[in-house]
């Protein structure tokens, strides 16, 4: 046991001669092993950003079920018409444009941050570095 000082016995904790990133006991250590396995990270983030973009379709003033999200999205990509219902046009004239553009511009928010930090070999590069924070 660790007594802090200054503090109740009732306040110490143990702490294990192990290490923090332990994969079997610790949960963030399994995440922090991704990086050797790139292809699963990228298939898992790619999952993540595809329920992301199905929230983003489903939740809003008119809530739409997934079921009919899809079915909406289905129809018009197989070049059928649209039913006019009221959740066909929330979906595919409002919703869907704004998530395919919030999702290409953090895509190429990413690809900039990325290509200024290889440009100047520095990962902790940040946009004041070439003066377009003001911008």
């Amino acid at each position: 046991m660790v007594h802090l000082p200054g503090l109740a016995p009732a306040f110490s904790f143990p702490l294990a001669n192990r290490p923090l990133y332990n994969t079997g006991t610790f949960p963030l250590g399994s995440f922090l092993m991704l990086h050797r396995r790139p292809q699963l990270l990228v298939l898992l983030l790619s999952a993540l950003l595809v329920c992301a973009l199905l929230a983003g379709l489903m939740l809003g003033t008119v809530h739409v079920p997934l079921a009919e999200v899809l079915a909406v999205i289905s129809t018009h990509l197989q070049g059928h018409e649209s039913s006019g219902s009221m959740a066909d046009l929330v979906i595919w004239q409002i919703r869907l444009p704004r998530v395919v553009l919030s999702a290409l511009v953090g895509a190429a928010l990413a690809l900039s941050g990325a290509l200024v930090q290889g440009l100047f070999r520095n990962p902790l590069a940040d946009p004041s570095l070439i003066g377009v924070s003001g911008g």
